[in-house]
């Protein structure tokens, strides 16, 4: 029988995002519906993306936009909310992408893995 599993704030923690995926055993069938807060405050956004982006591309991940992904896309765009995102975990996730979270760091790098996934976020219903 099909079963729909949900994740929520995996901010960052890609070990116990994959020890939870591998005791829940998600199965062909099954559809995993993630609750957004996937990046800051744990040491591996930039892993936590690669996953959810892999799941994505077997069909069987609905992801959803949580408020870290909406900061993360709006300090993109303008810098006006650069430090409260850094404040709100968004350090962890440059230092996940080996960044150190300095000032201008994000947008000179837009085309590297960070910038896509910055893309990938901005897409997500």
């Amino acid at each position: 029988m099909p079963r729909v599993l949900a994740i929520g704030d995996i901010h960052g923690c890609s070990r116990a995002l994959d020890l939870l995926l591998a005791d829940v055993n998600p199965n062909g069938t099954d559809t995993i519906v993630t609750l957004g807060d996937y990046v800051d405050r744990g040491p591996d956004s930039k892993g936590v993306l690669d996953r959810l982006i892999d799941l994505h591309g077997s069909g069987r991940l609905v992801p959803l936009r949580g408020n870290h992904e909406i900061m993360l896309v709006s300090v993109r765009n303008s810098n006006e909310d650069r430090y409260l995102w850094l404040e709100c975990g968004g350090d962890a996730t440059m230092l996940s992408y080996g960044r150190a979270g300095r000032p201008g760091t994000f947008r000179r790098h837009s085309r590297t893995t960070l910038g896509v996934h910055r893309v990938g976020v901005r897409q997500l219903p």
